[in-house]
Formats: C-alpha cells, structure tokens, sequence
C-alpha cells in the first residue's frame, strides 16, 4: 500500500512538473514602473515634468504628469491642489513604455 501511495504521488508530481515547464519561455511583461524621490514638489499645474531614478545607479528618467494621474496622502486619495507646493518624499508610479506617472504616492511625515 505504501508503494501505492509512493507512485501516485510521483506521477502526480510528473504531471504537475510537466504542466508547470511549459510557459518557462513566456516572457514577463513589467506593467508599471517606480521610482522613489527623496524630495518632491508638484507645481499646481496638471501638466509637468518628474525627473527620478529606479535605483541609485538607473539613469535619470524623464516621467510625465497630466490630468488622469492621481495623488496619494499616505494611504488616502487627494488631489493636486492639496499636495502641490508641498516638498515630501514619493513613490512616483508610472507606466514603462509611455513613462506617464500614473500615481504619485507621497510618504506620510514623520
């Protein structure tokens, strides 16, 4: 009965393994970009420019903002007029191909 028991479970490990092999070629798609900025301040103006890196040895990248980009309190949704002017740390959200920020998330104050 042990052995049984030892053979199904090999042969349900084959079937998963061989299931599983098959997409090893898929490519993984990176759906969005981000970058953390130590110092960020937003002018009130939907259209702007952000200049930020993914590491600290990434080039600089050029992101852009417009009407449809939303903005991050901590964790709580604002807009532009209650962020802008302000300097704070940020993740900047951004989709990789077009570099549009999508979201800006500023980090709450100590």
């Amino acid at each position: 009965m042990t052995t049984r028991m030892t053979l199904k479970q090999a042969a349900a490990a084959g079937v998963l393994m061989l299931g599983l092999g098959s997409p090893a070629g898929a490519t993984l798609n990176n759906l969005e970009g981000a970058a953390e900025v130590s110092r960020l301040t937003l002018k009130a103006t939907t259209q702007q420019t952000v200049y930020a890196r993914e590491c600290d040895q990434c080039p600089l990248l050029t992101l852009s903002i417009d009407a449809q980009t939303q903005y991050l309190d901590g964790r709580r949704a604002t807009n532009l007029a209650r962020v802008a002017g302000r300097t704070r740390g940020a993740t900047v959200f951004f989709h990789p191909k077009t570099f549009k920020v999508t979201r800006v998330a500023f980090w709450r104050q100590p």
